[in-house]
């Protein structure tokens, strides 16, 4: 039985962004039925201009909720010994630190006072957000079926539900604004868009 995660990429965009590189980790997808969780096992760098999807085997059954965080946890994030996606050479890890960047944005932005750069590498423990979603149609997993969950990201996330002005707020390494950047994708940059079912 197999489960499909897609990513989706929506833009609604104000001012003109250019993005030269974004990626997101996203970790530990688990389903939930009931009161019991499937834990789908791996850690995975989306990017929001790649229609992503990643495969998982999973019991049947129907579930309910999806969780999955943006990051990685404490534990994984306290040494670079990681491979495939956390692999350090994929450029989200700090060079000088040890520890991952859970996400990065780099580019460059226009809007009608002012054009500049943008550069957002967000990480430290702190900043691991947990996101949840209750699915308004369960997910049936079925013998020999597929089903699919739609995960639609909107980069426009990052600048709302906490308003993020450009000109302001162009670089976002450390410190609170890097805190500001993080509330914001755990809030506003993910959604289920559609559940497939066979």
């Amino acid at each position: 039985m197999k489960i499909f995660l897609y990513i989706k990429n929506i833009f609604h965009l104000q001012a003109t962004l250019l993005l030269l590189k974004d990626l997101s980790i996203i970790t530990d997808f688990t389903l939930v039925s009931g009161e019991t969780q499937k834990k789908l096992k791996g850690s995975y760098l989306f990017s929001t201009d790649w229609k992503d999807s990643v495969v998982f085997d999973i019991e049947t059954g129907n579930y309910d909720k999806l969780i999955f965080s943006i990051g990685v946890d404490s534990v994984a994030n306290k040494g670079l010994d990681q491979s495939n996606d956390l692999d350090p050479s994929n450029d989200m890890s700090w060079d000088w630190n040890t520890g991952y960047k859970f996400l990065l944005l780099e580019g460059r932005y226009s809007t009608l006072s002012k054009k500049g750069g943008i550069v957002y590498h967000i990480g430290e423990n702190k900043n691991y957000k947990t996101l949840q979603f209750n699915l308004v149609e369960s997910v049936k997993i079925i013998n020999e079926q597929q089903s699919a969950i739609i995960i639609k990201t909107d980069i426009l996330g990052l600048f709302k539900p906490n308003e993020v002005d450009l000109d302001v707020l162009n670089n976002a390494q450390f410190g609170a604004n890097v805190t500001i950047i993080a509330d914001n994708y755990s809030k506003s940059m993910f959604s289920i868009s559609q559940i497939i079912n066979p």
